[in-house]
């Protein structure tokens, strides 16, 4: 063969390999599907892994892309569980529902404005513009009227308590800067608050707007807290620590009777029923928390399925024999006095708790539902039990879980 005949034979040949290798790259390569398994994924966040990536934290909504014609609108789609309100909010929320809706009221901690906001609704809506700083509690009373709000005066640690009906602008009717607790009555018209004293503690039942006191408590100690569970009865537990021991005591509203329920119990922290017949409470034995329900009818006590501070749980109103309850991962230690120290933090899961079969169910586990660390503190039910509320304790912000099938 000449020279020129093996040379066009090889030209031939490269050109056929040049055209197959271009006939593979654009097209045959396009159509090869793509093992998306191989490629490595992010490793989620757990409590028993702290080296892990924490996940990012949601909005608490979602938007879904709905076509009309030729435009892409994003619609607003709440979710079952979402984050209400990102910024930090005053301890003590409270609940109104419609016959198929719940809302919450709440009040910003460091503006002092309030808020209502439907659990269905894209954003709160602003029902005041007084700015009062750093407030930390808000008590509304049943119909939303009126609040009291108490906040710390700015550049000093002095509480300030201001009674006030809820308007676009707050006006105070009174303040005072002695009371150390204050609870609202079951049907929202009274007040029960507890002042300091140079003896200890006095106790007083008034009007809504602090007027009208009339003392129903004394005691040479002054760490109290206080609920208001029943009408007629008032309970006030010691504040509580594991190096020593709490007492809890029924108050009679109408004679300013005590009586004893519970005590002397090493770290006791107590959660009484809407008709005050049971109280959950915990108590530590060298800071190992133990949760229990006490029937105050025939004075039988059972332990209750999980561990758990009764502070981190609310009472059904509408079935008293049942309650929802934010319950920690794993047992907390040195308890209750490193929760309140700030010192260990939850990562909760929302439980039912039915006291009369001693049966429990899970509701949610926020970390898996939210990717979000919550240690859900201050629950809230509204009056319809639609949904639950709840602060998270590591940035305060609002959270909403419906409770509707």
């Amino acid at each position: 063969m000449s020279r020129i005949a093996t040379f066009i034979v090889i030209l031939f040949l490269l050109i056929l390999i040049l055209a197959g290798a271009w006939w593979w790259l654009f097209f045959e390569k396009g159509t090869t599907p793509v093992d998306t398994n191989t490629s490595p994924r992010p490793q989620a966040f757990t409590p028993l892994n702290p080296t892990s990536p924490i996940p990012q934290q949601p909005t608490g909504t979602s938007t879904t892309p709905v076509e009309q014609g030729t435009t892409s609108v994003d619609v607003f789609v709440p979710k079952k569980i979402r984050k209400l309100y990102a910024t930090p909010v005053a301890f003590g929320i409270s609940a109104s529902s419609t016959a198929s809706s719940s809302n919450v009221f709440f009040v910003d901690r460091g503006t002092g404005h309030i808020y209502n906001m439907d659990i269905e609704a894209e954003k709160p809506t602003k029902i005041s513009n007084t700015t009062i700083l750093r407030v930390f509690e808000s008590i509304f009373d049943t119909k939303t009227k009126n609040v009291v709000l108490r906040y710390i005066k700015e550049g000093s640690d002095i509480i300030t308590t201001v009674f006030a009906p809820i308007n676009t602008d707050i006006r105070a009717k009174n303040a005072t800067n002695n009371i150390q607790e204050v609870v609202l009555s079951p049907k929202g018209d009274r007040l029960f608050s507890l002042e300091k004293t140079n003896a200890g503690a006095v106790g007083y039942i008034s009007k809504i707007d602090g007027s009208s006191k009339v003392l129903v408590f004394e005691s040479p100690f002054y760490e109290w807290l206080a609920t208001w569970p029943e009408e007629g009865v008032v309970a006030v537990t010691t504040k509580a620590s594991y190096l020593r021991p709490g007492f809890l005591f029924f108050i009679n509203t109408k004679t300013g009777a005590s009586q004893k329920i519970l005590g002397p119990i090493y770290g006791l922290t107590t959660n009484v029923s809407k008709d005050a017949k049971k109280v959950l409470y915990s108590d530590a034995l060298n800071g190992t928390l133990s949760t229990k329900v006490l029937n105050l009818t025939d004075s039988s006590i059972t332990s209750a399925l999980f561990q758990t501070m009764p502070e981190k749980c609310v009472w059904s109103a509408l079935k008293k024999t049942s309650m929802y309850c934010a319950v920690p991962n794993e047992p907390y230690k040195n308890m209750p006095d490193a929760w309140y120290k700030g010192l260990v933090d939850g990562v909760d899961q929302l439980w039912h708790l039915d006291t009369a079969t001693n049966s429990t169910n899970k509701i949610s586990n926020l970390l898996e539902d939210t990717d979000t660390l919550i240690d859900a503190v201050n629950p809230t039910l509204d009056p319809n039990e639609l949904a639950l509320f709840f602060i998270n304790n590591y940035d305060l912000s609002l959270w909403s879980l419906d409770l509707r099938e």
